[in-house]
């Protein structure tokens, strides 16, 4: 890995690789039941069709939103593929494909609802703005992101990783990208809910 590579190659690299897989296998015993009444709540809410995980890794959200659903309408995209290889015993009816969350390989309002947790933290500047769109693109309705908040564009690292992380406030960013988009609700989840101090925001088209 050189140094001139863009922070979105190399940080695509990474989670693609070793790092991404160490990544999914260490979160296979994470208390993901503790999210449930969050995701029934949110599905009850907003009742979607068919919907689109960005970012699904092993299935730690996928898994309650499927039981709304009608079978095979619950889709996921990671760039690591052994992800995907595990995401099945918990998902058995997901549809799931290798892809970043910049170029989707969806046709223009696919899904009635698609969302990010902690994925979009992890995109750089280079990307971040065509992967909002991305994200709306391929909505014909609703938009969510589950990130971590800072007022301004604030750049952390994450355990080994230079410029790891990427705060951003979503109210703002997601709007700029794509005009047009109404904010209809957000909140917080913490540890005691099952999430890593992270705030929401979902978005209308």
């Amino acid at each position: 890995m050189t140094d001139d590579l863009t922070d979105a190659r190399r940080l695509e690299d990474l989670w693609s690789g070793e790092f991404g897989d160490a990544w999914a296998d260490r979160n296979l015993s994470y208390p993901y039941d503790v999210r449930k009444p969050f995701w029934d709540g949110l599905m009850q809410r907003f009742a979607p069709t068919r919907v689109l995980d960005i970012g699904c890794n092993a299935g730690g959200n996928l898994r309650w939103i499927a039981p709304h659903l009608a079978e095979n309408d619950a889709y996921g995209v990671d760039i690591n593929r052994h992800s995907l290889e595990l995401i099945h015993d918990f998902v058995p009816t997901a549809n799931v494909l290798v892809s970043g969350a910049a170029d989707l390989p969806f046709r223009d309002g696919f899904f009635d609802f698609v969302f990010t947790v902690g994925v979009l933290v992890v995109v750089p500047e280079d990307t971040i703005t065509q992967a909002m769109r991305e994200m709306a693109r391929v909505s014909s309705r609703y938009v969510m992101c589950m990130e971590m908040y800072a007022p301004e564009l604030t750049t952390i690292a994450h355990r080994e990783i230079e410029r790891g992380l990427f705060k951003r406030d979503y109210a703002k960013a997601f709007p700029e990208a794509v005009p047009g988009l109404t904010l209809v609700d957000t909140g917080y989840l913490g540890p005691d809910e099952g999430f890593d101090s992270l705030n929401w925001w979902v978005f209308e088209k």
